[in-house]
């Protein structure tokens, strides 16, 4: 009797669990490869276009998409001899699966055009054709390969009977996507027949130049817009949205030095003009941290620049050693930045030694009460923080953990420092 490919499963997992099993005759079949993925199309060519009134027709249209290959047919199974009156169970071999269909080339997208103009009418003399290609087909599914048949079914030997399933048909192989279109050309309107000059919307300039010089940047304001197959020649094939040039934004940026330390220091510094959200912006450098404000008028903006310290002298900062003992016990720091508007705040862990570990005895900020800068000389008197008195005493080892916060405008650079002491 032949049994369904269904009932063969459960028989065959009936055998598993009952510790009886089928042995498989034949060689299964060999799964059929995948079909190769079709290309895409070329897109359109892109152009630039005239509309002086006189008539001109435009093929930009993409390239259609390349079919997908079809899926190599599974193999069937092989050697496919049932042995004769053994005592055991049989299964055929299964046939080899069949492979997938390549997916469809897209087709390319149709070319964009930039059309320069000055009357609208001029415009109903252009034909553009900037179809975007087919999608192509993709390929055939590969059809599962025939796996082996019994000959005979069940037989008895010594009493016993036995069964034969015939071998899986392989499964079949799954159609490739179709590609998809190819999307419609998209046009750029702009009212002028002159060619449009490259924008700069930014530039890096070095910081000495713009103090010798005003500098100058520069972008076109473009409007999104609708209908635009209404605009050209009936039968026009492109994108009804389009951009059309609205206005044109001009910066002159001039830079007005009123820090206390020469410019010259900042040799090395540079600037960035740019524009962010439409609003003229200035970026400087890592190198130097400048106190800044910018004075907007029409097209003219002002840099007003009214203290600067160089990167390298806010790192400067440096733990020169302790001194006194009890109230006065103090942290010495040198510091060779030049006298500024640069802020510098303290935090402090002051540790002593327990049995075994440093133990924390005080952590927090340092009042500017206790601190006094004369020069270049900070003197940050940690005796007067909330320390009990005898972790201060003479003979006191300490561990102490200092951070100093230096900040400038928008900058914030935090330096840390771990030392240790006996106090003298």
């Amino acid at each position: 009797m032949k049994i369904s490919p269904f009932l063969m499963v459960c028989v065959v997992f009936s055998f598993v669990e009952s510790a009886v099993y089928a042995v498989q005759f034949g060689f299964p079949g060999q799964n059929g490869s995948n079909g190769r993925q079709g290309a895409r199309g070329r897109n359109g060519v892109n152009t630039t276009i005239i509309a002086d009134g006189s008539y001109g027709q435009y093929d930009l249209r993409g390239e259609d998409g390349y079919y997908g290959q079809d899926g190599w047919n599974g193999g069937d199974a092989g050697n496919c001899f049932q042995p004769l009156n053994v005592d055991y169970n049989l299964i055929g071999a299964p046939g080899g699966q069949g492979g997938d269909g390549g997916w469809g080339g897209g087709g390319g997208d149709g070319g964009d055009s930039v059309v320069y103009f000055e009357r609208l009418s001029d415009l109903r003399g252009i034909s553009i054709d900037a179809s975007g290609g087919r999608g192509a087909t993709g390929g055939r599914f590969g059809a599962g390969g025939y796996g082996c048949r019994c000959f005979i079914y069940n037989w008895r030997v010594n009493g016993n009977t036995y069964s034969c399933f015939d071998g899986y048909m392989g499964r079949q192989g799954s159609p490739g996507q179709n590609g998809r279109d190819g999307a419609l050309g998209s046009v750029k309107l702009i009212p002028q027949l002159e060619p449009l000059p490259v924008e700069e919307p930014s530039k890096t300039v070095g910081l000495l130049d713009l103090a010798d010089r005003d500098q100058s940047i520069f972008q076109y304001i473009w409007s999104n817009r609708s209908g635009a197959r209404s605009l050209f020649a009936p039968g026009s094939r492109i994108s009804d949205f389009y951009v059309e040039l609205s206005d044109t934004q001009r910066t002159n940026f001039s830079l007005d030095w009123r820090a206390p330390v020469s410019i010259s220091q900042f040799a090395e510094a540079r600037v960035l003009l740019s524009y962010r959200s439409g609003v003229p912006a200035v970026t400087f450098s890592d190198d130097i941290w400048p106190l800044y404000s910018l004075r907007r008028t029409g097209e003219e903006t002002k840099i007003e620049v009214d203290d600067a310290v160089s990167y390298s002298d806010v790192k400067s900062l440096r733990v020169e050693g302790f001194t006194g003992s009890g109230r006065d016990l103090s942290v010495i720091l040198l510091d060779d930045a030049p006298d500024s508007s640069l802020d510098t705040t303290f935090q402090v862990s002051y540790y002593t030694r327990g049995l075994a570990v440093w133990k924390l005895r005080y952590q927090g900020g340092v009042d500017p009460a206790v601190i006094s800068k004369v020069g270049n000389r900070y003197t940050v008197n940690i005796g007067r923080l909330n320390i009990h008195p005898d972790f201060l005493q003479r003979g006191v080892s300490f561990l102490m953990q200092l951070s100093a916060k230096r900040t400038l405008g928008s900058k914030s650079l935090t330096l840390q420092y771990e030392r240790q002491h006996q106090i003298q």
